[in-house]
């Protein structure tokens, strides 16, 4: 169930929180193929839920067939609209991993009752080119036809539905589609960076004796293997 290109109209979602953070996101936005019938939309608070939220009433109001949905720590590759709007589905996304080791992608394949998703997705069996079909994403490269959204019962993206001390209103929308009778997929083409900061740590390999760089990417320490001073 899909709209065929001639009738799409587009809004394009920045959601950040009071402050914007990585101006590699804007100019990725800036640098995307548009197609034609594409406006912008911006919302900026503490909660993405409400962001998104209001940004499905406006579309819906104002005549919008797709939504694409963005988070201002991503980073997309030129061709990423046109790519995801030929793919013709109600749902897809492109991929991006985890900021902590060990880096998996954001997709999930297994859910179970009590946290709604249980398993990210093994990478080694999906196909570089071809659709998957996965049972949850983020919404950080997200294209939702708007018809989704009237058949599902608002508010759309909700928090603390399955952790009551996280975010996962993307996860809950999915959960949500899902029992609407919505398929959701992954196009592997469309590879999104992921921003996040990372520390680098001088130290000295007394094996090799020779000064190194360690580095922590969030919550995870990488360093050559060797007894460091």
């Amino acid at each position: 169930m899909g709209s065929g290109e001639k009738s799409i109209k587009l809004l394009v979602s920045t959601i950040t929180a009071e402050n914007p953070r990585y101006y590699e996101y804007y100019d990725s936005m800036d640098a995307l193929i548009y197609p034609p019938n594409t406006s912008k939309i911006k919302k900026h608070s503490a909660s993405p839920a409400n962001n998104r939220n209001q940004i499905i009433e406006y579309a819906l109001v104002k005549g919008f067939t797709h939504i694409f949905f963005t988070d201002d720590d991503h980073v997309y590759p030129q061709e990423t609209l046109t790519r995801l709007l030929s793919r013709d589905k109600m749902i897809v996304s492109g991929i991006y991993t985890m900021k902590c080791a060990p880096f998996p992608i954001v997709a999930f394949d297994q859910v179970s009752e009590d946290t709604l998703f249980s398993r990210f997705i093994d990478m080694t069996k999906v196909s570089p080119t071809e659709l998957t079909e996965v049972k949850a994403v983020g919404a950080g490269c997200l294209l939702v036809n708007t018809e989704v959204f009237l058949k599902i019962q608002p508010p759309w993206f909700t928090l603390g539905q399955i952790y009551k001390d996280r975010w996962g209103d993307d996860m809950w929308f999915c959960k949500l589609a899902r029992e609407a009778g919505y398929e959701i997929w992954i196009d592997p083409i469309v590879r999104v960076g992921h921003m996040t900061k990372v520390m680098l740590v001088p130290s000295y390999n007394l094996k090799n004796k020779k000064w190194e760089v360690g580095y922590n990417i969030n919550e995870g320490v990488i360093m050559d293997a060797g007894e460091h001073d």
